[in-house]
């Protein structure tokens, strides 16, 4: 399949959003993908004594956005510098891009969820949650995908 050069990001972005999408219905890779950040959200408990849950929530959705930033900002300004002008951006950095950002995009969007929607953190069923958020955290890809298009303009 030829892929357009000039939306070559929002091709591979709506692969990721569809790929994404189908493996909702294997209801554990929701999970799997959200799962990384737990480490990480115990940790900062550790460091910060004495927060309730929804600070917790908070402090997490405050270090995934930042790491997000963290990831994303660089990686378009590789992507913008390392590629000649009038020449297609490579696939594999846009994937490997997009591969970074599935674990922290999806997890990014379930705090944000489970944060307003005040899930019950004690519940087993609480990771199970990853089922209602991918679908919207999916779409992500396809404006990361948009946005990799610009910046190459």
């Amino acid at each position: 399949m030829k892929i357009n050069p000039k939306r070559k990001g929002l091709i591979i972005g709506a692969l990721f959003t569809a790929v994404s999408l189908m493996l909702v219905a294997t209801i554990i890779v929701p999970a799997i993908a959200v799962l990384p950040v737990f480490p990480m959200e115990k940790l900062a408990g550790n460091i910060v004594k004495g927060l309730t849950d929804n600070h917790l929530q908070l402090l997490t959705i405050g270090l995934l956005g930042s790491i997000l930033l963290l990831i994303l900002i660089p990686g378009m300004l590789l992507i913008r510098s390392s590629t000649l002008p009038g020449e297609p951006v490579s696939s594999g950095k846009i994937m490997l891009l997009m591969l970074l950002l599935y674990f922290i995009i999806h997890p990014f969007v379930f705090y944000i969820f489970s944060y307003h929607k005040a899930w019950n953190r004690a519940d087993g069923q609480y990771l199970m949650a990853a089922l209602v958020t991918v679908p919207f955290s999916s779409f992500a890809f396809v404006i990361v995908g948009g946005l990799i298009d610009l910046v190459k303009k």
